[in-house]
């Protein structure tokens, strides 16, 4: 964390548990990945340092996929995602601020399904507002490029995707991209 300061650079730990998220806040990391079974004290030293969540839900839901294989506990599954939705509720609780991530690449989550992560974020507890904001506005404000992207606003690049239904009616719609321009310049249009 330290070195990677003195580049400016961001710092994430990859945490579950309330000791291991204290002691990535307490070192000064940017955000947390995961970050699923906290109580509220660790809640509340997130934002008080400023400590972003990426809470992940497509790993969460890669781990119930598996729960047929050998050795999987399927009540420990169904466990962890009630005690998860604790946790998001929590985070919302306390104003610690919900970043979006999928944790793509890993078995079950291939690249190019992230946009699942949506559907999962509303499933756990979040509104369509809350998830869709995350992936824009809170990722833009944890990688500290506000300035650049994540609103709409003069003076930012013009990076817009665009849906045949509005997605805080039916969240399902962010699977379905019907127009994507980067920085001024449309890579898709249907």
């Amino acid at each position: 964390v330290t070195v990677s300061k003195s580049f400016k650079a961001k710092t994430c730990a990859h945490a579950h548990g309330e000791e291991s998220i204290k002691n990535a806040v307490l070192a000064g990391v940017d955000s947390i990945e995961h970050g699923h079974d906290i109580n509220e004290e660790v809640a509340e030293l997130m934002k008080a340092n400023n400590t972003f969540v990426v809470p992940t839900l497509m790993a969460v839901s890669s781990r119930n996929q598996r729960a047929h294989l050998k050795g999987l506990d399927k009540e420990r599954e169904y466990n962890l995602k009630k005690r998860i939705r604790e946790t998001l509720d929590i985070y919302r609780l306390k104003g610690v601020r919900i970043g979006f991530g999928s944790d793509a690449a890993i078995p079950y989550i291939s690249h190019g399904r992230q946009a699942v992560e949506f559907e999962l974020m509303v499933e756990y507890g979040l509104t369509t507002a809350e998830a869709l904001i995350a992936s824009t506005r809170t990722n833009a404000e944890l990688l500290g490029l506000d300035n650049q992207i994540g609103t709409i606003e003069v003076g930012k690049f013009a990076d817009l995707t665009a849906y045949d239904k509005n997605p805080l009616n039916d969240i399902r719609a962010m699977s379905d991209c019907k127009f994507v321009m980067k920085n001024g310049v449309v890579y898709k249009s249907s």
